[in-house]
């Protein structure tokens, strides 16, 4: 069964109503397992918004 992103995440990480954003992972790994993933600033739970990311 497949199941749309948007079901998954919703507005976790902002929506317009029109369209929903994506967490910037790059340069980063996720690595699946308790809610939380690592990366080049620690580990962070999903969903945590962290400051002073740029996007490309």
């Amino acid at each position: 069964m497949i199941i749309p992103l948007f079901a998954l995440i919703g507005n976790t990480y902002g929506s317009d109503g029109e369209k929903f954003s994506l967490p910037d992972v790059e340069g980063q790994i996720p690595i699946v397992g308790a809610g939380y993933f690592m990366c080049k600033d620690g580990n962070k739970q999903l969903g945590d918004r962290i400051a002073n990311r740029k996007h490309k």
